[in-house]
């Protein structure tokens, strides 16, 4: 039991036990003396609940099933490529079971053999299929950022995304992953926050010509930049941006900028959000 354990995070389920020749009334007696510790109707902590989010990830997955794989919001996450606060588990089974669990919200579906994989010892849908399981139960926008994600941390695949596409006829996942496909551009790759994602959304949305990002300008690091109207665009999120040092700092790079003869935009989180006509606007008068 203890080597198995070790193997998985520190979770065993009653039904990995029992293959392994271990009688139910040994589990009962582990559990009474308080050295299994129970998370899942079936499944448990071996010594103490503290448990790293890979062991709860597996620990649900345990309690679904043989077959089972963690997919959706918590595969998602457990790639890297899209964080949630969810305390529920998704987890796919090809069966019925996981049904009733509490913390986790089970699907049934059967998958094809190539949108299964192992991820550090979790049985887990591969990332071309989570992005279809996404789709499912998040936006478009989520789905989007989901895509960026893994092409930034070099997880795309789109032989494999199309492949998953293929078979997925009739599933809700398909339409809005099919339109975050559609929403990719080359210059989402570059970009490092949620407020540079959604000023490229915007430009694309206005049918303005794409910038570079991130893009490198002497000293400097241009959020978006378009080098042929000599314009350089900083979206000040706030954060990195209220102190006085920043302050000054904004305005020496401004100055230097100017001098190098170009025009320095200033975008605010607020502007961006709550009026994206008026940003969309003053691009295109100054691209024009």
């Amino acid at each position: 039991m203890l080597e198995r354990a070790a193997r998985q995070h520190g979770v065993v389920a009653t039904w990995q036990l029992a293959r392994d020749g271990v009688a139910s009334a040994q589990i009962t007696r582990w559990a009474q003396r308080g050295w299994l510790v129970r998370l899942h109707r079936g499944v448990y902590a071996v010594g103490h609940p503290a448990l790293t989010p890979d062991g709860h990830h597996l620990a649900a997955v345990l309690a679904c099933g043989p077959g089972a794989v963690l997919s959706h919001r918590s595969a998602a996450a457990a790639w890297g490529l899209r964080a949630t606060a969810r305390a529920r588990v998704d987890v796919t089974t090809p069966r019925a079971g996981g049904r009733g669990h509490p913390r986790i919200d089970a699907h049934r579906c059967a998958l094809h053999p190539g949108e299964r994989t192992v991820l550090r010892g979790i049985p887990i849908t591969t990332v071309a299929r989570t992005a279809l399981d996404l789709g499912e139960v998040a936006t478009r926008r989520d789905v989007h950022r989901y895509l960026v994600a893994a092409e930034q941390q070099g997880r795309y695949d789109r032989r494999a995304i199309d492949a998953v596409v293929a078979r997925a006829h009739g599933r809700r996942g398909l339409r809005p992953l099919l339109a975050a496909l559609g929403d990719l551009r080359p210059e989402h790759a570059a970009a490092r926050s949620e407020m540079e994602l959604r000023a490229l959304e915007l430009v694309a949305a206005h049918g303005l010509s794409a910038p570079r990002v991130n893009d490198g300008l002497g000293p400097y690091v241009i959020d978006l930049h378009w080098p042929d109207r000599r314009l350089a665009v900083e979206l000040d999120g706030g954060a990195f941006h209220r102190t006085a040092e920043a302050f000054e700092r904004d305005r020496r790079r401004d100055a230097d900028l100017a001098a190098a003869g170009y025009r320095t935009v200033r975008v605010t989180w607020r502007q961006l959000t709550r009026d994206p006509g008026w940003v969309a606007r003053t691009l295109a008068r100054l691209l024009a």
